[in-house]
């Protein structure tokens, strides 16, 4: 299963499921929502973080967290 760290710049897709671990909680209380539309804006220049468009707000993530975030 793709993960929101695997996104291209621009690329939109839909939230499967956050997975458990040390930062779901964060996740959902950003607003990473199971069937939630995400957009990958932009990758840092080193890779890290990423920015999300959620809900027409931009959240960064560093790609650890964002292997949590499971895509359909």
């Amino acid at each position: 299963m793709k993960t929101a760290a695997q996104l291209k710049i621009n690329e939109t897709a839909r939230i499967a499921e956050i997975q458990e671990g040390y930062c779901c909680q964060k996740l959902i209380e950003m607003g990473l929502l199971p069937g939630q539309q995400i957009k990958l804006s932009r990758i840092a220049p080193f890779g890290e973080p990423i920015c999300l468009l959620v809900h027409g707000r931009e959240l960064a993530l560093r790609k650890k967290e964002a292997h949590h975030v499971l895509l359909q």
